[in-house]
C-alpha cells in the first residue's frame, strides 16, 4: 500500500492512479506485477487507434474519443487524493475500467457499425 503522503508530479498522476487501482491479487499474479501489466497496457491501448479508418468515422466516434482526456484528468485528480479516503480506490478502479472499455469495446463497436453502414450503402 502506498503511504498517504506520497504524491507524484502532476504529469505522473494518471499512471500513479492506475498503479494504485490494482490493489488485489489475481490468481498467482500478485498486485504489484498485475499493476505493472495494467500500466503497460494503458500505454499500449492508444496504439489501437491507428487501426481505425478515421476519415470515414462518424462524429459520435470523435465524441467518444474526447472522453479519454476527461478520464485521464479524473485519474489525475484521483491520484492526487489521499489513499486513505474510502472512495478513492473504487473510483480509480472504475475510471481505469472505463479507460480500457473505450479502447477495447467502444471504438471497435463504432468501427463495426461504420463498416455495416458503408456496406449497406453499397447495396442501395
Amino acid at each position: 500500500m502506498t503511504p498517504a503522503q506520497i504524491v507524484p508530479d502532476w504529469y505522473l498522476l494518471p499512471a500513479f492512479s492506475v498503479l494504485r487501482a490494482i490493489s488485489f491479487d489475481l490468481g498467482a499474479v500478485d498486485s504489484k506485477s498485475l499493476g505493472l501489466l495494467v500500466l503497460c497496457a494503458a500505454f499500449i491501448a492508444p496504439l489501437t487507434l491507428a487501426f481505425f479508418d478515421w476519415p470515414k468515422t462518424p462524429m459520435r466516434a470523435w465524441a467518444s474519443l474526447l472522453s479519454i482526456p476527461a478520464i485521464l484528468v479524473a485519474l489525475g485528480w484521483a491520484g492526487a487524493q489521499s489513499s486513505s479516503d474510502p472512495f478513492v480506490i473504487p473510483l480509480t478502479q472504475i475510471l481505469v475500467l472505463l479507460y480500457f472499455l473505450e479502447f477495447l469495446v467502444v471504438f471497435p463497436l463504432l468501427a463495426r457499425r461504420r463498416a455495416r453502414e458503408s456496406a449497406s450503402a453499397v447495396f442501395q
